[in-house]
């Protein structure tokens, strides 16, 4: 009974120190699955940071960029829903200053709540990325990074981008 408490507690103290009640009930979710990087506060990067240091040497580039949250400004270049499986939002974006390194980030699921954080985002609108990188997911073509991150959340940035 009382680990009971103490979990319900937990999860309370959590959800009470989050940006909103969805991302709290994400947050303790993640916890009970053993992750705990949404817990902490997120690291500001830029794409091409994290592909230069994964162009460098992959392995100390996915030590340095895999075990947090991600704060990651970019443009958007598509929103659209996974199908099949999981349903999925996910946000194609690319980096700010270099045309060249691009990232796609999906929220955990495609419920309603998503859906209404991302109707009004239109290509070319500058968001902020906060989200988990999959570092497995490198895929690089020369000077040209792409890159996958998980259990997104999105803010708008409010200028837009220039074409």
């Amino acid at each position: 009974m009382k680990l009971k408490v103490l979990i319900v507690c937990g999860l309370m103290s959590i959800v009470g120190g989050c940006a909103s009640f969805d991302d709290g009930l994400y947050d303790a979710g993640d916890v009970l699955s053993g992750d705990f990087r949404s817990l902490g506060s997120s690291k500001p990067a830029t794409l091409a940071e994290i592909c230069n240091d994964f162009i460098s040497n992959q392995i100390t580039g996915k030590k340095k960029w895999e075990s947090q949250m991600l704060a990651i400004n970019g443009i958007i270049t598509d929103v659209s829903k996974t199908s099949g499986g999981k349903e999925k939002i996910g946000v194609s974006f690319r980096d700010v200053k270099k045309n060249n390194h691009f990232g796609v980030a999906y929220t955990r699921n495609a419920q309603m709540v998503d859906e209404s954080k991302v109707e009004n985002f239109k290509n070319g609108d500058i968001i902020k990325v906060i989200a988990v990188l999959e570092a497995d997911s490198l895929s690089r073509m020369g000077n040209r990074c792409s890159f996958r991150f998980e259990k997104a959340r999105f803010q708008p940035v409010k200028q837009k981008a220039k074409k």
